[in-house]
């Protein structure tokens, strides 16, 4: 006949092992929230047409041949760099040698800083380039940059007021915003990954790649996480990004644009990555 206590005393491990349990649980941490409304971005003003200047259809007009690299890439980037300093951002341009599509050339990639109160970056990014003519999905992340730069803008162009005199439009950022244009995301990412390489990633929070954004046909997206180290994204940041996808989705989006494909990049001690796509076609 067994003893009682050789099973009293087997249970003592899953009990401990319960114990430890319930007290590691903890609340799911919220997501970073705005006061900006879901339809701050406006979609229809990015896709616009080929009168609206700096929208998706007018830059595919203007600058429809794009290949890494290429006179009409420089052009582009020319475009950027004027917007950009025109809202208000500290605009910097840097040329990186690179092997693309097209063989050796020499890329470049336009910067525009909006400081906030803490050094911290937000980094959102883009390439300019594409293979096809006009490539509109591959320009769309572009539009989407030239919006960006304008609902975060810092003075308004049209109104600059006294001379001398630096007009605020935004209000304060809790986190300094950087918008990233580069080329070569058409084959390799070159100019993504020289820019990459020259940043020190403890000053980074995160990075907003922006994929092909145009689409025939709105369609729910769903937030994938995956990971190219050891690390695994935050859960607050993943949350942040599904927090954000409904806010759009349950706002009116107009048919004629919609969110396809981006990347969210969460960088601690190894990358470790977030995407967000959605079915569509470019």
């Amino acid at each position: 006949m067994l003893d009682p206590r050789v099973y009293r005393a087997a249970f003592v491990p899953a009990l401990l092992a319960v114990f430890v349990v319930a007290f590691s649980l903890e609340g799911r941490p919220r997501p970073a929230t705005t006061r900006l409304a879901a339809d701050a971005f406006d979609g229809a003003r990015a896709y616009g047409g080929p009168a609206a200047r700096n929208s998706l259809l007018e830059l595919a007009a203007r600058f429809p041949d794009r290949r890494p690299g290429s006179a009409g890439d420089a052009a582009l980037a020319d475009r950027v760099a004027r917007v950009m300093a025109a809202d208000g951002f500290q605009v910097s341009r840097r040329q990186d040698p690179a092997r693309t599509v097209d063989g050796a050339t020499t890329v470049e990639t336009v910067v525009g800083v909006r400081p906030g109160r803490s050094s911290r970056k937000l980094v959102v990014l883009g390439h300019r380039d594409a293979l096809s003519s006009p490539g509109l999905a591959e320009l769309s992340g572009t539009a989407a940059l030239l919006e960006l730069a304008r609902i975060f803008r810092s003075r308004d162009a049209a109104d600059p007021g006294l001379p001398g005199q630096r007009r605020l439009i935004g209000r304060d950022l809790r986190k300094t915003l950087v918008l990233v244009s580069t080329s070569g995301g058409s084959g390799g990412a070159a100019g993504a990954r020289a820019w990459a390489r020259a940043q020190d990633p403890g000053d980074i929070d995160g990075v907003l790649v922006l994929g092909d954004l145009a689409s025939v046909r709105v369609a729910r997206p769903w937030v994938v996480p995956w990971s190219n180290g050891g690390a695994r994204p935050p859960i607050a940041w993943r949350r942040t990004v599904e927090s954000a996808e409904s806010r759009v989705m349950e706002s009116r989006v107009p048919k004629t644009t919609t969110s396809y494909r981006s990347g969210l990049f969460w960088r601690k001690a190894r990358a470790s990555v977030t995407t967000r796509r959605t079915r569509g076609e470019a």
